[in-house]
């Protein structure tokens, strides 16, 4: 990258970062001044139609907007939408000084209307600076500024609100010099030349309404961005009743209830991050449904909760560490699932729809709070009772990914797992794993090393264990016994191949049985079957470290002595994808080499003689 876009990129921060910071702190002054002018009692009223003048912006011109970033040079386009934006504060500072409800409102109009321009020429030149390698790094800087801006706003739009005394014009000139700010720093961007001069102008989004007509029938990507809209309509509701909750309850002005955001945005923040290193390389889904159970827990909490500021923000901050843990898998599948080709397209329309639901929160805020004339607690009980229905439909459609994810946590907790040769394992398509059979756990073993989901293959007497058959079912367990016959194992052959088509990594156990002697076993060759002519990778699989622990027959019976009481140390190598025409003395021999791979490393280094001497001088 030359110094010039490195620079650009710089300022490209600088520029989005100064401007979410004023959408925010402009959006709030002006709501409060408007609760100010009409009494608390207004506070649902004009949250939701200010919540409402933000949205339409987006609705309205996320078609011209695509279309004029690629028509125009995206750095000139950067420049007008920021003159625009001083503009518009401008317009505050006189709305204010004139105190004009409809021109208030109006300014939030067109404040989020220079959002909606800035928002595919901020994306869209991103590329244009930074080379493929730094792309990531270029949009999570980018991403991390603007949740920067978003915590900052509100907690300065409640400090300059108290500190100017309601004299909203004066807090409004701090807008206008951030509006100058951010116009100067989009002046040092580097020229750019429009990359589509003759694309035409859409005035409606048509292209969003085909692009989903496409995609409905991959339910998964539908639900997840259905789910995704879901999150902006819970959390612009929580947004825009969290002001009239800290009046009513917490007996707040409307000024310190705008303080009520920043543990909003901390626990997105924290539950981003966590759901970030729990899904490692992978999306892991099984987060979801613990984020949706938390996001309808929440707002009930927030309901039945003493009204006691401390208490309050724990549970507002637990609010928004479920939204995180929920929001964040559900962004990246759409990301990964979404065709290459058409991944512009269908992030487009996802967002079009999380807007709609935006739009809608405001609605229902108005609603709750006007006509039906309900409390703010009372309003948080409704969305977490409606909530409730997508958390049991995000539990059984997810059952699988969820009991995954538990067992993950629970063989983390109790064994101390070590990967060797993981990147042998695929991140997406199907793949048949062959390992040793140490323990009773082994399964789970396994599923602690990948997050994607497996299909195990199991004893069919296990399978049927009463208590347990239920919950197989649910994470898809192949059964299989040797005394089916010649018609089951063909039935058990062609569902471990449906599997594979489906693009599941399928696991069988190839020796059979436990290993009573911690030696591997002869294994069975029903696993070739199940590749024939398929193309599908065997990869072999080596659980060393296992034999010992008290689910192995190691001490004779399993559980013959109480477990240890620090985790137990296991090594999973994972070898080279191996043909689909590989026979079973191939894949057992692979196996075999891995396990001296293991046994070669806990060899203990003797140190070289002359080191022994040159430590001991």
């Amino acid at each position: 990258m030359n110094a010039s876009n490195s620079k650009s990129l710089t300022w490209l921060n600088a520029t989005q970062f100064l401007g979410a910071l004023n959408d925010n702190i402009l959006k709030l002054l002006i709501i409060y001044y408007l609760i100010n002018v009409h009494g608390p009692a207004s506070a649902g009223t004009v949250s939701a139609f200010v919540g409402a003048a933000f949205v339409l912006p987006f609705l309205l011109f996320s078609a011209p907007a695509g279309c004029l970033a690629d028509r125009l040079s995206k750095s000139g386009l950067i420049s007008f939408v920021k003159m625009f934006e001083v503009v518009v504060t401008l317009l505050a500072l006189a709305a204010f000084l004139s105190g004009f409800d409809a021109a208030l409102y109006a300014v939030v109009f067109l404040m989020a209307t220079h959002s909606a321009f800035f928002a595919p020429a901020k994306y869209g030149i991103i590329p244009e600076y930074a080379e493929p390698g730094g792309l990531s790094r270029a949009n999570g800087l980018i991403e991390s500024f603007t949740f920067m801006a978003i915590i900052m706003g509100a907690g300065l739009a409640s400090l300059l609100a108290q500190f100017v005394s309601g004299r909203m014009w004066l807090a409004a000139l701090a807008c206008l010099l951030i509006a100058v700010v951010g116009y100067c720093s989009s002046r040092q961007l580097a020229p750019t030349v429009a990359s589509d001069a003759a694309r035409p102008i859409a005035l409606f989004p048509a292209e969003i309404f085909r692009t989903i007509k496409s995609i409905r029938s991959d339910r998964y990507l539908i639900l997840a961005i259905i789910g995704l809209a879901w999150f902006m309509f819970v959390g612009a509701f929580a947004q825009l009743n969290l002001i009239r909750y800290g009046m009513e309850r917490l007996g707040l002005n409307e000024a310190q209830s705008g303080y009520l955001f920043l543990a909003a945005a901390l626990g997105i923040g924290l539950g981003s991050l966590l759901a970030a290193k729990l899904s490692g390389r992978d999306v892991e889904f099984g987060i979801v449904p613990i984020g949706a159970a938390g996001i309808t827990l929440a707002p009930f909490m927030l309901h039945g909760a003493p009204a006691n500021l401390p208490t309050c923000l724990a549970i507002i901050t637990f609010f928004g560490l479920s939204a995180g843990l929920f929001s964040l898998p559900l962004q990246t599948f759409i990301q990964f699932r979404a065709e290459p080709s058409k991944r512009g397209e269908v992030l487009a329309a996802s967002t079009f729809i999380s807007w709609v639901g935006v739009l809608l929160a405001s609605l229902l805020t108005y609603l709750l709070s006007g006509p039906m004339r309900l409390t703010a607690a009372e309003g948080f009980s409704i969305v977490g009772g409606v909530t409730m229905v997508l958390t049991l439909i995000t539990f059984w459609t997810l059952p699988d990914f969820l009991l995954r994810f538990i067992a993950l946590v629970t063989m983390r907790l109790f064994y101390r797992i070590r990967i060797i040769g993981g990147e042998h394992l695929p991140t997406e398509g199907p793949a048949l794993l062959i390992p040793n059979h140490v323990t009773w756990v082994d399964a789970l073993l396994l599923t602690a090393t990948n997050q994607r989901r497996i299909r195990f293959v199991m004893e069919r007497s296990i399978y049927n264990t009463p208590l347990l058959n239920s919950l197989f079912r649910l994470m898809g367990v192949i059964p299989v016994s040797s005394e089916d016959g010649k018609k089951g194992l063909l039935e058990f052959i062609k569902g471990a191949r449906q599997a594979l088509d489906e693009g599941y990594m399928v696991c069988i156990f190839a020796e059979g049985a436990l290993t009573r002697n911690g030696m591997l076993r002869e294994f069975r060759g029903g696993f070739e079957r199940i590749v024939k002519n398929s193309g599908y990778p065997i990869i072999p699989i080596y659980i060393g470290g296992a034999w010992g622990s008290i689910l192995s027959y190691a001490h004779g019976r399993l559980l013959s002595r109480p477990p240890a009481l620090s985790p137990y140390r296991v090594c999973v190598h994972v070898g080279q994808p191996m043909a689909a025409t590989s026979s079973s003395m191939e894949v057992r021999q692979a196996v075999m080499e891995l396990s001296c791979d293991y046994f070669e490393e806990r060899k203990p280094r003797r140190k070289p003689l002359w080191r022994y001497f040159a430590e001991t001088a």
